[in-house]
């Protein structure tokens, strides 16, 4: 167990450290890898498996500080609309539902993406 902790501690410190190439960051993560694998702890050993697995897209996150997860998070956010309202039966519609619940802001002297309520109709007719 100790061995395991100080294995998450390494990858710790591996995430928190700047390093000055692509080449550093990799052999580290590398080294990482071979410690984690050793470990008796069989968690530790499926992470490790994973990161070599993922390896490549780990280092272009880190190198990049880009990733998927903004569109990720908006493909489970239209999922979760499309389970929460059981199905539409027009694009249209979902689409209108997605702009009001995502929080799309409607341009100035557009039309309203999704519908106009009744009570502001009448208010406009006044």
């Amino acid at each position: 167990m100790p061995r395991a902790y100080l294995t998450l501690q390494l990858f710790f410190e591996w995430s928190n450290t700047t390093f000055e190439s692509r080449e550093e960051m990799e052999t580290v993560l590398k080294r990482w890898i071979s410690i984690a694998r050793r470990t008796d702890v069989p968690e530790v050993r499926s992470v490790s498996n994973t990161i070599s697995k993922r390896k490549t897209y780990i280092l272009n996150a880190w190198e990049y500080g880009r990733t998927n997860a903004i569109a990720e998070s908006l493909n489970r956010q239209i999922k979760d609309i499309i389970r929460t309202c059981r199905g539409f039966m027009s694009f249209g519609a979902l689409r209108r539902r997605c702009l009001l619940v995502l929080g799309h802001k409607r341009e100035p002297n557009k039309p309203i993406p999704l519908f106009t309520r009744s009570d502001k109709r009448k208010e406009g007719a006044n």
